[in-house]
């Protein structure tokens, strides 16, 4: 009986074969226990000369006897490439099913991303491509130092006794600079079918500085979110609840958003997304109460798939804010270019600007307008990733820098921020 997929495969991949070079191994593939080794490098060599409907035929007659997570993988690439998304997104899960490796997770993760099957950018809280890690437990924790130069920096005082009589001290007496430490630890399960999930997560995270104190952030946090799949297309409604301890303040925030388009290989694709964020929630100060700002935001993306190696992609957003005591309305828009190989490089620009109405004076405006230009690449493998950024705000001449190397377990991150905060962190999945 094993000789059936033998003789068929011969059949159907001799012209192909014949063209290409990608020839099976007479010796070898006459004999059984060698014959799928045989076949699966010729499936091989048909993906590097893209002949991927002669890789299909090969990968296909293997299956017929035999299935491993890496048949499952290499026949996945190649539905992907042919057009074929749910297709491949099935073998893409039938390998996951297995319980393989993280270095194989990864791989399919970077391999549904990098056809745009679903745009990475779809909507914050919503997962994507990582979704496909499989249900069951997920987690991670983070933990790192920082070093920030401005720590006091913002509208906040002591009162101190002399002689009997209060007097504040403004932030410009505090020290201006300290060390800190910053810790995250996250804790989630996860429901996946084809077509839809389901995620519940909880953590917390902070930072906790050396000396001032006042700074400190311990934040906890729960969310929940559904998400569902529809021939390409992407929904899901994401509802999440942050308590900081310091501040005693409570938020709530609900995000959703759909995105639209058809997603292939080789072709222009198009998203667009509404969605948004409304935050809510009471802040205690002695008693009384603030409402929270509500944000909600547009994205259009486009992306262009000019082959299997190469992705060239735009994106805008604009975004409002509005807040009880404020009329702030924000506005985001940028473009970003990219060709995406085993470098990727993206060169960006964008433009924001900020005008703030306080409602009790209209005369009192405040209007802040600013750009950014930004670089970030990107080397990446099988195992290890490495990549690095460098923003540029103007005219306030702040620069961003962040240089992160991470492989399928661990990721360490060297960063910079506008507040003149250096931090190094390392990260560790489970």
């Amino acid at each position: 009986m094993r000789l059936l997929p033998l003789l068929v495969s011969l059949t159907l991949l001799q012209a192909g074969a014949a063209a290409s070079g990608c020839v099976l191994d007479d010796k070898r593939a006459a004999n059984p226990e060698e014959h799928n080794e045989a076949l699966f490098e010729q499936g091989l060599c048909f993906e590097e000369a893209s002949q991927f409907a002669e890789a299909k035929e090969a990968f296909e007659a293997i299956l017929a006897t035999q299935e491993t997570p890496r048949l499952n993988f290499e026949l996945g690439k190649t539905y992907l490439q042919l057009g074929l998304g749910q297709e491949g997104l099935q073998q893409f899960q039938r390998a996951l099913d297995s319980n393989p490796p993280p270095e194989v997770q990864d791989l399919i993760a970077a391999e549904v991303a990098r056809v745009g099957l679903v745009p990475e950018s779809v909507l914050t809280g919503l997962h994507t491509a990582s979704g496909l890690a499989g249900s069951g437990w997920h987690g991670d924790m983070r933990i790192g130092r920082i070093y920030d130069s401005n720590v006091n920096s913002g509208p906040v005082s002591d009162t101190v006794m002399l002689f009997g009589l209060p007097f504040q001290l403004n932030s410009d007496a505090k020290p201006r600079s300290d060390m800190g430490t910053k810790y995250a630890g996250h804790l989630s399960y996860r429901v996946l079918s084809e077509t839809s999930g389901f995620d519940i997560s909880g953590g917390a995270e902070g930072t906790v500085f050396d000396n001032a104190s006042d700074w400190n952030r311990n934040t906890f946090n729960l969310d929940a979110t559904k998400f569902w799949t529809h021939q390409n297309t992407l929904g899901g409604i994401s509802v999440s609840t942050s308590a900081d301890l310091l501040d005693q303040e409570v938020l709530r925030r609900m995000t959703m958003g759909s995105v639209l388009g058809k997603w292939q290989p080789k072709s222009w694709n198009g998203s667009l997304l509404l969605g948004g964020t409304v935050s809510g929630g009471r802040v205690l100060y002695g008693g009384t109460s603030a409402y929270a700002a509500t944000r909600t935001s547009l994205t259009l993306e486009s992306v262009y798939q000019p082959s299997g190696t190469g992705k060239v992609f735009g994106q805008v957003v604009l975004a409002k804010e509005d807040a009880e005591s404020d009329l702030n309305t924000f506005t985001e828009a940028g473009v970003t270019m990219g060709a995406e190989k085993s470098w990727t490089a993206n060169l960006g620009f964008k433009e924001a600007s900020k005008v703030t109405v306080d409602v009790t004076d209209s005369v009192t405006r405040r209007k802040y307008q600013g750009y950014n230009v930004l670089f970030d690449a990107t080397r990446e493998d099988t195992v290890h990733r490495v990549s690095g950024a460098i923003e540029v705000s103007l005219p306030v001449g702040a620069v961003l820098v962040s240089l992160t190397s991470e492989t399928s377990r661990s990721t360490i991150s060297l960063y910079q921020t506008k507040h003149q905060v250096v931090g190094l962190e390392w990260h560790v999945p489970f």
